[in-house]
This record gives C-alpha cells, sequence and structure tokens, in this order.
C-alpha cells in the first residue's frame, strides 16, 4: 500500500454512462412535455391547471440544472481529503483517503437520497455487503469505493487504476 503525496493530486471523471445520459434526456423532455402542456391549457382558457403544470416545469427544471450544476468533472485526492470538482464549484470530503478499490453499482444497491441517472449517481446511497456512502459518480459500471476518515465514497475517475494506486489501494 503506497501513501498518497504532500500534494493533491487531481484525476478527470468518466463521462456519463449510457443510463445516465438517458435519464438525463428522458428528463429533460419531460420538462419541454410539461411546459408545452401548461402553454396549451393556459391558451385554451384552462387557467389554474395551466398555471400548476407551468409551476411543476419550473420546479423540474430547476432540479435539473441543479444536478448539472452537482456532476462530478473530477477528483483531486490529497492526503487530508478528496475534494470533488463539479460543473460549478468543489465539495469536500476531510479525512484521510485509504483503502481504495473498484466497486460498480449492482444490481442490490439502493439510492436513499439523491439522483439515481440525473447527471450521474449523486447523493447516498445504501449499498449491498458495504453499507451507506456517498455518491459521486458518473459512471455505474466504473465506480471507485474509497474510505475517506470515516465516510465511504464512490466515484469514477478516467484513470481507475492511476487512483486506487495514489489513493493507497486496498485496505482488504
Amino acid at each position: 500500500m503506497t501513501a498518497l503525496t504532500t500534494t493533491s493530486q487531481t484525476f478527470d471523471a468518466l463521462p456519463l454512462d449510457a443510463a445516465s445520459r438517458f435519464v438525463t434526456g428522458v428528463f429533460w423532455v419531460l420538462v419541454a412535455g410539461v411546459w408545452v402542456g401548461s402553454g396549451i391549457l393556459l391558451s385554451g382558457g384552462a387557467g389554474a391547471i395551466g398555471v400548476v403544470m407551468s409551476v411543476v416545469a419550473v420546479v423540474l427544471a430547476v432540479l435539473a440544472v441543479t444536478f448539472r450544476v452537482l456532476q462530478p468533472m473530477g477528483y483531486a485526492l490529497a492526503p487530508d481529503g478528496l475534494t470533488v470538482v463539479r460543473r460549478r464549484g468543489a465539495f469536500r470530503v476531510a479525512g484521510a483517503p485509504r483503502g481504495a478499490e473498484p466497486r460498480p453499482f449492482e444490481s442490490h444497491d439502493l439510492r436513499v437520497l439523491g439522483s439515481g441517472g440525473l447527471y450521474g449517481y449523486l447523493g447516498r446511497f445504501r449499498l449491498r455487503d458495504v453499507g451507506s456512502a456517498r455518491s459521486y459518480v458518473t459512471d455505474g459500471h466504473h465506480a471507485v469505493l474509497l474510505a475517506v476518515g470515516d465516510t465511504r465514497v464512490l466515484v469514477s475517475p478516467r484513470d481507475e487504476a492511476a487512483f486506487i494506486s495514489a489513493a493507497g489501494g486496498s485496505d482488504a
């Protein structure tokens, strides 16, 4: 097992996998459909229902834009934590990274809170045989599980082997 250097190492995130691209596309089609439907209802005189549908369309669009902003673009490993570089801003998980190993999503894994495909797999997940983990994944087939302090984190770096090596490999 190798230790992290004293400086941070940055790794690009994988692009969205096919399932996530599909979910994201279908979600935007849904937003557009609800928006167009609300316009049709408003122009046809169904004011109250049209207004409600307009509000729903705006809420769905805000949700989609929020998850786009939160989409991971890269990961910076440092001896004192992991920084998830997002489209806008970054999120830091404090603690010494250790025990990285490949851990793609499995059919029995459960999303507890967050996105299960809209611009990635983001939020809290319950992983079979692992327990609770935070997910900042763009490709569910090529995820890496690591411990950062007391927190289990899933990421999807483009260079999985280099990331695992930089994080110190598996503790198992």
